[in-house]
């Protein structure tokens, strides 16, 4: 008899351990907040990115999404993370360059939205909600098999920060091209 109160006793002990272990291994909710963070800019710098992408001009795109990502204040993002294959070369290169990025576009020492589009038809447009924009020629986009000389855009063609970087800019350089008024800085958050 004695021993199965001790087996009981024992058990009830087990049981009551339980949930404590499971808390203290439990992710605190800033860290869950910050790596779901992390993974919604690694997953929409990786689906606005080719396998043919150079490494800097991944780093170019994974700095506009940090930017984004840092003014954003419902947490609303263009891309998810269902369906995304993470086991892609592609995923596993933006998110080791993702995970090394901690820089941001500051306009007069703010950051601001940056609009993007992945290709324009030759020349980038100001766009009177975005004043930090300027007209910008950006030719090497007829190289862009998603050249169309009806594609508008505003802010950065993500092409053409594909080819300025693949002919030697570094991504700050081919973001200063496209946005002359902005500049870089490491996010402090």
């Amino acid at each position: 008899m004695k021993i199965k109160v001790m087996f009981a006793v024992l058990f009830f002990l087990l049981m009551a351990a339980m949930p404590i272990g499971f808390m203290a291994k439990a992710p605190k909710s800033g860290d869950a907040l910050q790596k779901s963070s992390d993974e919604k800019e690694i997953v929409q710098t990786a689906a606005l990115c080719e396998e043919s992408f150079c490494d800097e001009a991944i780093r170019a795109v994974a700095i506009i999404q940090k930017t984004n990502a840092s003014i954003e204040k419902n947490g609303n993002n263009r891309a998810d993370r269902d369906g995304y294959n993470s086991d892609s070369e592609l995923y596993k290169r933006v998110s080791k360059i993702c995970n090394s990025n901690k820089e941001i576009l500051l306009y007069k020492n703010k950051a601001v939205a940056i609009p993007f589009s992945s290709c324009s038809n030759g020349f980038t447009q100001p766009d009177k909600r975005y004043p930090y924009l300027e007209a910008v020629a950006s030719p090497w986009d007829c190289f862009s098999e998603k050249y169309s000389e009806a594609q508008s855009c505003s802010g950065v063609s993500v092409s053409g920060i594909d080819y300025l970087c693949k002919k030697g800019m570094s991504a700050e350089n081919a973001l200063k091209w496209y946005l002359p008024k902005l500049s870089a800085a490491d996010d402090t958050n």
